[in-house]
């Protein structure tokens, strides 16, 4: 660029700002100009070229797959199936009641050889127990076979479904050995 005309334009914007400062509602008007200027491109941008540029839809209709649904499904299930057997804080309840003495249901070794096949066919702890003729054990008892099973820590039983299922197994595995 020239160097005469750079100086040119810096005279002419130095006049041009000093009349501006002379007269202040010349300069409201020009300033509100700019931003009205200003507002205008940002409507024609946002909202005017959007309109014209949206999206032809295919013209297909969205049909739902209920096989992939399904399979979907059963893997959130199967995750959160391992989400609850991962160790999970157990915390003590402030709300309930203390017990002054805490009767812990020992866990009794099967004396005979043969096994009852309806233990076998229990499908939960309760059932299990009450197939024994024992009570259902506390749980701080089952957090211990747990732990003696090798499945998790003492702190990590919570005594969830997946858990206790998983508990089930082991104790009939015992039972068959």
């Amino acid at each position: 660029m020239d160097k005469n005309f750079l100086l040119k334009l810096r005279v002419v914007c130095s006049r041009f700002l000093r009349g501006l400062a002379g007269k202040p509602l010349i300069t409201m008007i020009f300033l509100f100009l700019i931003v009205l200027a200003t507002g205008a491109f940002v409507f024609y941008r946002y909202e005017i070229l959007v309109r014209l540029a949206e999206p032809k839809t295919a013209g297909q209709i969205i049909q739902f797959e209920k096989d992939i649904y399904q399979q979907i499904m059963k893997e959130w299930q199967e995750r959160e199936g391992i989400a609850a057997v991962a160790g999970v804080q157990n915390y003590i309840n402030p709300f309930q009641e203390k017990r002054e003495k805490l009767v812990s249901t020992p866990v009794v070794e099967p004396k005979t050889v043969s096994v009852d096949p309806r233990l076998l066919s229990a499908t939960n702890l309760l059932e299990f127990y009450s197939l024994k003729g024992e009570g259902m054990p506390l749980l701080n008892d089952r957090a211990k076979l747990w732990q003696e099973f090798g499945l998790g820590s003492v702190r990590s039983y919570i005594g969830s479904n997946a858990q206790n299922q998983l508990l089930l197994a082991e104790l009939k595995k015992k039972l068959t050995e």
